[in-house]
C-alpha cells in the first residue's frame, strides 16, 4: 500500500503536471528530466498530485481542455 493506506499513492512520489505553451500538456514523476531530456526550457506547472493515477487522469482532461492532442494511454499504463 502506498503513503496514507491508499493503494493509488506511490511512495511519496510528486507528479507533475506540465504545459509547454502552443505544444502540449503531460505528466511526469522527474519534471527536471522530462524537460531536459524532450528540450524544453520553458513550461508552466499545472497541478501537483501525489497520486499517479489521479495525475494521469487529469493530465488527459486538461488535454482535451486546452485543445491537444489526448493521450491514447494513461500516464500510469504506459
Amino acid at each position: 500500500m502506498g503513503a496514507f493506506g491508499s493503494p493509488y499513492l506511490n511512495s511519496m512520489k510528486t507528479y507533475y503536471i506540465y504545459h509547454i505553451a502552443n505544444t502540449k500538456i503531460g505528466c511526469t514523476n522527474d519534471l527536471a528530466r522530462r524537460m531536459r531530456d524532450q528540450g524544453f526550457t520553458e513550461w508552466e506547472i499545472l497541478e501537483t498530485h501525489a497520486d499517479g493515477w489521479l495525475a494521469g487522469d487529469r493530465e488527459l482532461i486538461l488535454q482535451k481542455e486546452y485543445g491537444y492532442k489526448v493521450d491514447k494511454s494513461h500516464y500510469m499504463a504506459s
